[in-house]
């Protein structure tokens, strides 16, 4: 099975992932030795519990889907699912801004301006790799649409099955866009040394409740199709459907 690109496009990693090698290379190069083992041992820390983390949520995921490619999933299972996850993420966020209130302490605001000052780098690799997965989610897209008309030309498939995944797509595209614009604003404020607690806590609060209106959506878009699928046609389709999330 395989894990959906969407789990590494907006639900996988925390969020200043991206700042933890410069600010790693800088402490061993720069801190003194008590503050470069407190960094350290932060950052060796706070990997362990994502990478715990992540262990659990992706053998969750894996479950689910085992378990959705079923036609008879209640309500209720995907609420169960997309609560934990929920949950989780909220977890990992409050995780990181420990991990952050760490670091801080044994920087100056010049020696973490210093840390990050290459830091564009980083990003702009980060988002290659986001649109290179876009990329790659657009082609699953593809074939899902291409397998949908094929059935309803020779197989007498309902025809609102097009306009149900066509309309999941387009809200897909939608949450995708307003992710990575406020993964930029949260980024900018992780950059800065006195961003406070309140501004970024507010940014990722609006980031979970993009993750909530998309899991009410993939809900729905599966009730949808299979409202009107028989279980021959949902047979069909629900590999490839799967490959979406």
């Amino acid at each position: 099975m395989i894990i959906a690109l969407l789990i590494s496009l907006f639900f996988g990693g925390g969020q200043d992932d991206f700042m933890m090698p410069p600010i790693e290379k800088y402490a061993k190069r720069n801190l003194d030795n008590v503050s470069k083992t407190i960094v350290l041992e932060g950052l060796d820390s706070y990997e362990a519990e994502a990478k715990e983390f992540y262990k659990k949520h992706h053998k969750r995921v894996k479950s689910f889907q085992k378990q959705r490619l079923r036609k008879d999933l209640k309500k209720e299972q995907f609420d169960a699912f997309f609560a934990k996850r929920i949950s989780g993420f909220k977890t990992l966020d409050s995780l990181s801004n420990v991990r952050r209130k760490t670091l801080k302490a044994e920087f100056t605001p010049q020696q973490w301006k210093e840390s990050v000052k290459d830091i564009d780098k980083t990003i702009e690799k980060h988002e290659k790799s986001f649109v290179k997965k876009r990329k790659q989610l657009d082609k699953r897209f593809n074939k899902l649409h291409n397998k949908v008309e094929k059935m309803i030309l020779k197989k007498g498939m309902n025809p609102s099955a097009k306009l149900i995944i066509k309309s999941f797509e387009e809200h897909l595209n939608y949450t995708l866009d307003a992710f990575v614009a406020k993964r930029k604003e949260l980024n900018n404020h992780l950059i800065k040394y006195d961003s406070s607690d309140e501004e970024m806590l507010n940014i990722r609060n609006e980031i979970i409740q993009i993750r909530i209106d998309f899991n009410e959506q993939f809900k729905k878009t599966y009730f949808d199709l299979t409202h009107i699928m028989t279980d021959k046609e949902w047979k069909m389709i629900r590999s490839q459907f799967n490959k979406i999330l």
